[in-house]
């Protein structure tokens, strides 16, 4: 960090210096944030599914999927009392237990 220097400044000078300067940080933080990419949007990547739509794509029961779920093999999110599924986790999923049975 910088030096400190202590100077005679007035009230409304030193009011000022602490103005711009919080100007400055906020405004490269906005643009910084405006600028980056977020994760959550129209990006299909990141789609989200219930249970029944990951049990009917793995074509499995709910029950199953859920020992699937408690087991770690599908990493699930809760939103409240809900359980939802982001889609590449399934795809990681599959792509993991497809690899597990070859080795066998």
């Amino acid at each position: 960090m910088g030096q400190i220097l202590i100077n005679q400044i007035s009230d409304s000078e030193l009011k000022f210096l602490i103005k711009e300067s919080v100007k400055e940080v906020i405004s490269s933080e906005l643009k910084e944030y405006l600028t980056t990419p977020t994760s959550i949007g129209p990006d299909t990547s990141q789609e989200f599914l219930t249970r029944r739509q990951v049990a009917n794509l793995l074509q499995v029961s709910l029950p199953t999927l859920h020992a699937y779920t408690k087991q770690g093999l599908i990493k699930a999110i809760r939103f409240g009392r809900q359980v939802r599924y982001l889609k590449t986790d399934i795809g990681a999923a599959l792509k993991e237990i497809r690899s597990l049975n070859y080795k066998k």
